[in-house]
């Protein structure tokens, strides 16, 4: 699968596009789209957000528009397995990760949007809706518009359902200065798979993922 993500010239939309390759599943969604834009994005965070918003429809190779490091592909391909993922732009050039000291509590309309993140100090809370218009941005939340949310997952878990606006947020935390990542009313999923393979793909990217 190759994937791009474009971004307006005006900063006012993102735009995530997958073609599928020869071995992967057609995407029910080829296009995602989000009513904001990063003015940073590492190549391995835009690395991890394909891998979030495209997850179920991923296999064989992954070709990224500006590559990814080796750690970052390792990661991808233990996040995928028993999927044989071959991550092929790869960039051993080393590159800095823009860092902070904050949690980006992530909220996505109809997964998690009823509980309350416990936030501190420089805190800040990632809202993804399905419906509106334009981007909000304060202080302390961010909120934007994505079909992200409309992206299937199979059975009602709720971390996988939240994956692909999961990834969503990813592309903004360089600008947000955040280091950690917290999933607000999923404490039940901390001791799954789903959680420690999610946390390892992260923390590749330098966001830890706490328990909310």
């Amino acid at each position: 699968m190759d994937v791009t993500i474009e971004l307006d010239a005006s900063r006012r939309g993102t735009t995530v596009r997958a073609e599928a390759g020869q071995y992967d599943g057609h995407p029910l969604f080829p296009s995602v789209t989000v009513s904001g834009a990063p003015f940073s994005l590492h190549p391995d965070r835009e690395a991890v957000a394909a891998g979030l918003i495209f997850h179920e429809s991923v296999a064989g190779a992954l070709t990224l528009g500006r590559g990814c490091s080796p750690l970052m592909a390792s990661a991808l391909r233990k996040f995928f397995e028993p999927i044989d993922l071959h991550v092929l732009s790869i960039d051993f050039e080393p590159s800095r990760i823009n860092m902070g000291d904050s949690t980006l509590h992530v909220v996505v309309e109809g997964v998690n949007e009823r509980s309350s993140p416990r936030t501190d100090g420089n805190d800040v809370v990632f809202v993804v809706k399905k419906e509106g218009a334009g981007m909000l941005a304060t202080s302390r939340e961010v909120g934007v518009v994505s079909n992200a949310v409309l992206v299937p997952a199979p059975g009602d878990v709720p971390i996988k359902r939240m994956l692909p606006a999961l990834g969503v947020a990813v592309l903004f935390a360089e600008d947000l200065f955040v280091s950690r990542v917290s999933l607000p009313g999923l404490e039940d999923a901390v001791s799954t798979e789903h959680w420690r393979r999610l946390g390892s793909l992260l923390d590749a990217a330098g966001l830890k993922l706490v328990t909310p």
